[in-house]
């Protein structure tokens, strides 16, 4: 080819090359934005997706944490009650001992509340626990009668489950083994009973 025939084409060639650099440069910038926010949309729907899930979730976890706050309330109760045991016996042995009874064997258990329909004038609602509780003491018949009459008619009596009463070794003594169910009152009404 000669110079001739080349020149007239050199405009051709440069419009070529500046449309190839301008498309180039005009639109590889868009199309790398395009994908950054392609890449951005994605991450903030996965986001927007993550939080649909914990919003869905959201009631059965808040029904949840009501049931765990309902269990660690019943929890702290019967922790409450469980410190109050210790008074109730403490009581329960000083009336014995002014009674002139002794004990072999006191043994409490573990309180439980009292489960009944709970409304404001049924005994539910005077929060009220069981406090199961045997006992094996020794002492003259009478003494001990009047001892065991005297703890059943009292406030925190609920029931018997067992009571047997024997001859003890001394001739004079018996032997009583009893299982009972005591009352925890409330509080207010349990200072009042102790005494």
């Amino acid at each position: 080819m000669t110079r001739a025939k080349i020149v007239p084409w050199i405009p051709v060639a440069v419009y070529v090359i500046t449309s190839v650099l301008i498309v180039t440069f005009a639109f590889i910038p868009f199309n790398k934005r395009a994908r950054e926010r392609t890449a951005a949309i994605e991450t903030l729907t996965e986001r927007l997706e993550q939080n649909r899930r914990i919003f869905a979730e959201l009631p059965a976890r808040q029904s949840e944490r009501d049931s765990l706050v309902v269990e660690l309330e019943a929890f702290r109760a019967a922790l409450h009650r469980t410190d109050e045991v210790d008074v109730v016996m403490q009581a329960f042995e000083r009336r014995a001992k002014k009674a002139g009874v002794k004990f072999w064997t006191l043994d409490p258990s573990v309180p439980a509340m009292v489960s009944m329909e709970h409304s404001k004038d049924s005994v539910a609602a005077l929060d009220l626990a069981l406090l199961p509780l045997h006992f094996e003491c020794y002492g003259t018949f009478v003494r001990v009668g009047q001892f065991l009459e005297a703890e059943q008619n009292r406030a925190e009596f609920c029931q018997w489950s067992r009571l047997t009463i024997s001859p003890g070794k001394d001739p004079k003594k018996v032997r009583a083994i009893g299982d009972i169910f005591l009352f925890l009152l409330p509080e207010e009404n349990f200072a009042e009973s102790a005494s």
